[in-house]
């Protein structure tokens, strides 16, 4: 899942409606404007974003927007971002690597 400065959100697995291909950026001439529920306006989204099947369900049987503790060692990923032990965070959906056991989260 991401969130964008104007508010507007993509939620990994949730639905949406095509409204015309892409306009803007590296999606232009290979992705389609998407409107999600909820968002002020449309998202160039990617074509490998996007699929006509229900998401499959993430590892583990976590769902979006659940609440977790971090159990394991702490950490600091790529993008800075960091976990200790105990501290609470939000499943945003499938790992970023691809790596099919693991999701991603957000930590407060």
């Amino acid at each position: 899942s991401h969130s964008f400065e104007s508010g507007d959100k993509l939620v990994h697995g949730q639905q949406g409606e095509v409204v015309g291909p892409a306009t803007e950026g590296t999606h232009q001439g290979n992705g389609l404007q998407v409107l999600f529920p909820g968002n002020k306006g449309f998202i160039n989204c990617s074509l490998t974003w996007l699929s006509r099947e229900q998401a499959p369900p993430l590892p583990g049987g976590f769902r979006v927007g659940e609440e977790l503790y971090f159990i394991g060692g702490g950490f600091v990923d790529e993008q800075g971002d960091k976990a200790v032990f105990g501290c609470r965070g939000s499943v945003t959906g499938p790992a970023r690597n691809g790596d099919a056991d693991v999701v991603s989260m957000s930590f407060s």
